[in-house]
């Protein structure tokens, strides 16, 4: 049986592909992925990704760290979900638990999922 992949555009990561968010790369049509902006002078790529239709950040960081990325993001206008899913850190049963949110968040799309490499 041959299976038919559809490839639409990313219109997200078409737009912010300009700016310097450190490994960007969309995630199918609806999202886009990069490092997690949570440094000090990066609340300007936070406007930069709501202004080209980002509505949701999802931090998958475990809570190792402070809330300013948290407050950085509610005060760009964006949705803020902390799903970490470093099972090292983070007890496996919580990841799982956490993926219906994370599905439903990716289906409804505007996400920019911030990743730590």
């Amino acid at each position: 049986m041959d299976y038919l992949f559809v490839n639409k555009p990313n219109a997200l990561y078409e737009a912010l592909k300009q700016y310097p968010i450190v490994d960007l790369a969309p995630v199918y049509d609806k999202g886009v992925r990069g490092r997690t902006m949570s440094g000090r002078g990066s609340n300007w790529l936070l406007a930069k990704v709501r202004d080209v239709g980002v509505k949701v950040i999802i931090d998958l960081r475990t809570a190792d760290h402070t809330d300013r990325y948290d407050r950085n993001v509610a005060e760009a206008g964006l949705e803020y979900h902390n799903l970490p899913i470093d099972s090292r850190n983070t007890d496996v049963h919580q990841i799982i638990g956490s993926l219906p949110l994370l599905f439903e968040l990716m289906d409804n799309g505007g996400f920019y999922i911030g990743i730590v490499v």
